[in-house]
């Protein structure tokens, strides 16, 4: 149960599941269920907008987790 990205918040991190699930909500709706290998954060970071939604963890999960400046430095290396 616990909020991954919070829509509306500005983006700081790139995250992308090793293990668990999560749910993708904007408002109340659930629009998307991500699980291993799916991943989020990368919007807000390349528009330098805030979140579109919020990423609610629905089982224990492990994430690698990228910050933004390093995010950003994969993309312009790639």
């Amino acid at each position: 149960g616990r909020t991954l990205l919070r829509e509306g918040e500005l983006g700081r991190e790139f995250m992308a599941i090793v293990e668990g699930e999560a749910d993708v909500k904007r408002g109340d709706e659930t629009i998307a269920h991500y699980g291993p290998g799916d991943f989020f954060g990368e919007i807000a970071l390349l528009s330098d907008r805030t979140r579109t939604a919020s990423v609610v963890a629905t089982t224990d999960m492990s994430l690698e987790v990228i910050e933004g400046r390093d995010f950003r430095g994969m993309i312009l290396d790639n």
